[in-house]
C-alpha cells in the first residue's frame, strides 16, 4: 500500500516510522509525530513536543501506547494522541525500552559521559546504574531479555531482567 501524507514531512530528519497492529504509524520529524492511520489514510493528527524525537518504543503490554525520547533528555508518555505526561532527565538519551516487570520504569543508556551505562528510569526522576557498556555497542530488549552487542569485539551479552535487577 502506498500513500502519501496531504503535510509536508521532513523525512532527512526523521526517527523512524512504527507501525503498531497494522493500524497506525508514528512518523517522527523535527519537534513533533504524525499520526496516520493505514487503512484509511487518514492523518489522525500531530503531536508537537519540545524537542526532536530520536527513538520510539511501543509498550509491549498496552494497545496504541507510545514512549518517545527526544535528544534532550525528556522521556514522553503519548497515549490516545495526547502527551499524558513528560519527564526529563540529565542524561543524553538515545534509546528507550520499557521494564516489563514495571510500567513507570524504562531502561535507556548515558552517553554523556565517557562511562557509558545501561541505567533505570522512573516517572519521580529517579535513576538506577544497571551494567557498564562496551565502547561500541547496541543494546536491545524484548520482553525480559536484553541482549548488549559489542560491535569491536563482536560478542553478545544476554541479560535476564527481573525485579531485582539485570542477571547475566
Amino acid at each position: 500500500m502506498e500513500f502519501s501524507l496531504e503535510e509536508t514531512v521532513d523525512v532527512t530528519k526523521a526517527a523512524g516510522l512504527s507501525v503498531r497492529n497494522g493500524k497506525y504509524i508514528f512518523c517522527p520529524c523535527q519537534k513533533s509525530i504524525s499520526v496516520v492511520n493505514v487503512e484509511t489514510e487518514e492523518i489522525m493528527g500531530r503531536i508537537e513536543l519540545d524537542g526532536r524525537p530520536v527513538n520510539m518504543f511501543w509498550h509491549p503490554n498496552k494497545n496504541a501506547v507510545l514512549v518517545c525520547v527526544s535528544s534532550e533528555g525528556t522521556v514522553y508518555w503519548i497515549e490516545d494522541m495526547e502527551v499524558k505526561w513528560k519527564v526529563s532527565f540529565d542524561l543524553r538519551i538515545s534509546w528507550l525500552a520499557v521494564n516489563p516487570f514495571n510500567d513507570e520504569e524504562f531502561f535507556t543508556y548515558n552517553t554523556k559521559k565517557l562511562h557509558k551505562k545501561v541505567v533505570l528510569l522512573d516517572r519521580a526522576g529517579n535513576v538506577r546504574e544497571y551494567c557498564d557498556l562496551p565502547p561500541s555497542f547496541y543494546v536491545d530488549v524484548q520482553g525480559d531479555k536484553m541482549a548488549v552487542f559489542d560491535r569491536e569485539s563482536e560478542m553478545c551479552s544476554l541479560y535476564e531482567i527481573g525485579e531485582a535487577g539485570l542477571r547475566m
